[in-house]
């Protein structure tokens, strides 16, 4: 940054280093969660009273004729 600015680099990319440590514990906290679905039905219920949650398209299963 310069003056509020940003420079554009000469190089390929966006001049930004990875923090590849910050990186593998945020994998490491990702992985460890207890989180395997989420399921944010009851908030949206509070505003779409008549919500059904279904499987998204690409995760229903189909069935061969």
């Amino acid at each position: 940054m310069k003056d509020d600015t940003p420079q554009i680099p000469d190089l390929p990319g966006l001049g930004e280093e990875l923090d590849h440590e910050a990186a593998a514990e945020l994998h490491t906290l990702y992985s460890t969660a207890m989180v395997q679905d989420r399921d944010e039905t009851d908030e949206i219920l509070k505003y779409i009273h008549d919500y059904v949650r279904r499987a998204p398209r690409w995760q229903q299963t189909r069935t061969s004729k």
